[in-house]
Parts: C-alpha cells; sequence; structure tokens
C-alpha cells in the first residue's frame, strides 16, 4: 500500500531540490555579507557596462557636432553631464539591488530552513514506520 503522507513530504522535497533548491543550497556556503558584496560587484560591473553602452548612444547625438568643431567644441559640459548621469546611475542602482538581493538571501534562508525542517520531519516519519524492534537488514 502507498503511504501518501511519504510521498507527498518526498515529492515536495525533490521538486525543491530540483528546482531552486540547486542554487540555494549552493550558495548556503556564504554569509550575508559575501553574498551581497558578490552580488554589489555583479551589480556594478552591470550597471557600469549598461551605462556605458547607453553613453555611447547618446554621443552619437552629438557626433556632428564634435566632427565639426573638433577641439572647439566643450567637452567640459559634455563630461560633466555623462558623470553626474553615471554617479545618479550607480546610486540608484546599487539601491534597489542592495534591496533586492537582501530580500532575496532572506527568502533564501527561509527556503532552507524549510527544506531542512522538512527533511528532519521526513526522518522522523520514517523511523516511525519502521518501529523500534524492526530492522533493515544490514
Amino acid at each position: 500500500m502507498i503511504d501518501t503522507k511519504k510521498v507527498t513530504m518526498m515529492t515536495g522535497l525533490a521538486i525543491y531540490e530540483q528546482g531552486q533548491g540547486k542554487e540555494e543550497r549552493k550558495l548556503r556556503r556564504y554569509s550575508r555579507r559575501v553574498y551581497l558584496d558578490i552580488r554589489r560587484l555583479i551589480s556594478f560591473l552591470c550597471l557600469t557596462a549598461a551605462y556605458i553602452l547607453t553613453a555611447g548612444l547618446f554621443c552619437l547625438r552629438y557626433i556632428d557636432d564634435i566632427f565639426s568643431q573638433g577641439f572647439g567644441y566643450n567637452y567640459r559640459s559634455l563630461l560633466l553631464r555623462l558623470g553626474l548621469i553615471y554617479l545618479l546611475t550607480i546610486a540608484v542602482g546599487m539601491i534597489i539591488m542592495e534591496r533586492i538581493y537582501k530580500r532575496r538571501y532572506d527568502t533564501m534562508i527561509e527556503n532552507l530552513k524549510k527544506y531542512d525542517k522538512d527533511l528532519y520531519e521526513l526522518d522522523k516519519y520514517l523511523k516511525e514506520q519502521k518501529g523500534p524492534g524492526k530492522h533493515t537488514g544490514s
């Protein structure tokens, strides 16, 4: 006879293990600070790369003026605008990323605690099913 409670518990654990649990169990070894530091670095690099591409497209708007005026073009105001926009982009982007990754890490830890609790419950249930006098034969 199939034990539906055992099947349900094992199915839930298997779904988690094969889904988001794969990544979360790897990341478990990092502390919150290390996890956030890694994510900050990745976010900073991605934001910088995206900004460079966007700034390049923005500068295409002024390409005719730059070529026609050459060294007489007011590069200072262009660079000042680009620098201020870069600082604003990094500041806002990092604040948003910080909040997102803190929430993700906390959710990941909660999921792992639930996973560990479910594993414990399954083990306890299996031991109860065997009974104190029954042996596995090993």
